[in-house]
């Protein structure tokens, strides 16, 4: 588990200017066909201000696995969670969660989604 977590905090260091993108996140080959969360090509874009927080993410983390995600002030983490945890809609492509398609989910069921089924732990 901790050589896991070493390659995905080693590979979340190296970090584009311009937000996360697919080459700055990896995580470890899957231990188990079930996916907790996948995300498929997701971008963030803002319209305020036409910045880009998330650029054409793919991540998948296998059930009952940590991810750590680390980098810089301003490098899209908190958007990257806010994706994960439903909070915030991508811009393009797809996310799911434990199985279920949530891009599109109506917002009264992505508040129950985030109820039954996700939580942070922040530090």
């Amino acid at each position: 588990m901790h050589e896991a977590l070493t390659a995905a905090a080693e590979a979340a260091r190296t970090v584009n200017p311009g937000g996360w993108t697919s080459s700055t996140i990896r995580h470890p080959a899957p231990r188990s066909s079930r996916l907790a969360i996948d995300l498929d090509r997701v971008s963030k874009r803002f319209d305020r201000d036409g910045a880009t927080a998330v650029a054409d993410v793919c991540l998948a983390v296998p059930a009952r696995s940590t991810c750590l995600v680390e980098g810089p002030s301003g490098s899209g983490k908190t958007t990257l969670l806010a994706l994960i945890g439903c909070m915030v809609r991508p811009t393009a492509g797809r996310v799911r969660i434990d199985g279920f398609e949530v891009t599109r989910l109506p917002e009264d069921h992505l508040a129950a989604l985030r109820r039954q089924r996700i939580g942070f732990v922040f530090q």
